[in-house]
């Protein structure tokens, strides 16, 4: 997914959301583009070992918080800085596992953008799931 805070449509989406649409080929658009990945693999071969959401440096607060699929919080950063590497933000005991390491799996994550939320309340909080593989 894509999201550019520049270029408004008064128009709803594939999934019934009135949305931002990005217009890459307007030279005049700003460069706020947020990219929303859907899987990454911190397994420390130094490639996608991190989630990053480029794009995300271009606004100062953030908040990430991301939910096992028991709606617990195993992450909480903010403001959010491309920084998670699979590892929990809080005490949890996954199997045994001392360094917070969360399993192979799929999470939940709510992204939002206090820098936005003036102005595009609903593109500003964005939420979905990314897939961890080790």
């Amino acid at each position: 997914m894509l999201y550019d805070n520049c270029d408004s449509l008064d128009e709803y989406n594939d999934f019934g959301f009135l949305g931002l649409v990005p217009n890459f080929l307007d030279p005049e658009a700003c460069d706020t583009v947020l990219f929303l990945p859907g899987v990454f693999t911190p397994n420390g071969d130094g490639k996608n070992d991190k989630l990053v959401f480029p794009g995300i440096e271009s606004y100062e607060q953030t908040t990430l918080t991301l939910f096992n699929r028991n709606g617990e919080i195993v992450f909480q950063k903010s403001p959010y800085d491309n920084s998670f590497d699979g590892t929990s933000s809080r005490t949890v005991f996954l199997n045994n596992n001392r360094d917070n390491y969360l399993p192979t799996g799929t999470y939940f994550y709510t992204l939002v953008i206090e820098d936005l939320l003036a102005e595009f309340p609903e593109q500003a909080r964005m939420q979905g799931y990314i897939y961890i593989q080790r």
